[in-house]
């Protein structure tokens, strides 16, 4: 009996690691060959992103509940992250007002960046989280070592942009921590979103070369 739930786990964890890798390869492979390879490639990728994930977690018997999409975690979430966000924004503000690359766009398109940052940050941190994070502590069993990897792997996808690679790693770090304390992934999209819109217009260009990574990241004016 005991040989028998040994080896279910271990299946379970290859199968795991199996969905991580095929995951890690299509978000790298998008990045970095098919982004602009054909008309439609974004949407295509997108399609079979989502096809990919709600496979993995139909097969990990996950509920929207279970992955963050909930609202009574919220206020406790929004609590662990004021002051994390406040500190991060007033240190750009500070930084972005001394070297005089403060550049925020008029109210209106401000708003229209928020509307897309916003819903890319829920994506992005339920990818992050929802995804890596639960499937990494699957395996590993460990929470500190979990969300170590998990930053690893968020930080490794923003290859080679170095200040975006710090930002996701210490960023992760955080993020996996606060989820796992109390996961709200709506939460933790919005935060993410507010903060990228403020690193981007903050920071200065030359550091963070318009937030892009992969080959695109060459492209930018230094």
């Amino acid at each position: 009996m005991r040989s028998s739930v040994y080896t279910g786990k271990r299946q379970r964890a290859r199968g795991l690691l199996i969905q991580l890798a095929l995951v890690t390869l299509m978000i790298a492979s998008f990045i970095w060959i098919f982004r602009h390879a054909f008309r439609g490639s974004t949407a295509t990728f997108a399609v079979l992103l989502i096809a990919a994930l709600i496979w993995s977690h139909r097969e990990r018997g996950d509920s929207l509940r279970d992955l963050g999409f909930r609202l009574d975690t919220a206020p406790r979430t929004a609590l662990l992250f004021a002051p994390v966000a406040l500190v991060v924004v007033s240190v750009a503000l500070a930084a972005g007002a001394s070297m005089g690359t403060l550049r925020f766009p008029p109210f209106d398109y401000s708003l229209h960046q928020l509307a897309d940052l916003i819903p890319l940050g829920i994506a992005q941190q339920y990818v992050l989280l929802a995804f890596y994070y639960r499937g990494i502590a699957s395996i590993v069993h460990t929470p500190g070592r979990a969300a170590l990897l998990t930053a690893l792997v968020f930080s490794a996808l923003h290859v080679p942009n170095a200040f975006l690679m710090v930002v996701t790693f210490f960023g992760g770090l955080i993020a996996a921590a606060i989820y796992r304390r109390s996961p709200n992934l709506w939460v933790n999209g919005i935060t993410h979103g507010l903060i990228v819109f403020t690193l981007g217009y903050t920071v200065p260009l030359t550091v963070t070369h318009n937030l892009r990574v992969g080959p695109g990241y060459w492209s930018w004016p230094s």
